[in-house]
């Protein structure tokens, strides 16, 4: 009987220290949500298709900027587009500045492929 009680005790640390984890408040945006939110527009930068309001390009589109709220997320997103999408065999930079209007979502700052991710404030 002795030995239970050490074991009962560890088990309950570790699921103390589970619940802990999954209760723990989630950064939750990372580059791959980001390229998952955007993946829908591969098509339209590519020239391939054209983009409407009811897009999922758009739908990512409005979901990243609701969840973008803070400065640092906000240039997290820049950083990861930079990176994704010349990765697109035959993108076309100069369809990324029209995404936001084209979705019906304003930015305080304009988007491109050359932009300064350190000065998205």
């Amino acid at each position: 009987m002795a030995t239970f009680k050490p074991k009962l005790s560890i088990y309950l640390m570790l699921i103390a220290l589970i619940l802990a984890y999954e209760l723990r408040p989630s950064s939750a945006l990372t580059c791959t949500n980001v390229q998952q939110s955007l993946r829908p527009c591969v098509r339209y930068v590519k020239g391939i298709s054209i983009l409407t309001a009811q897009d999922p390009c758009c739908a990512g589109v409005r979901q990243l900027n609701n969840v973008a709220k803070t400065k640092a997320d906000r240039q997290l997103v820049c950083r990861c587009l930079k990176n994704f999408y010349p990765m697109i065999h035959g993108f076309k930079p100069s369809l990324i500045p029209g995404i936001p209007g084209k979705c019906g979502v304003k930015l305080p700052y304009s988007i491109s492929a050359t932009m300064d991710c350190s000065r998205i404030g």
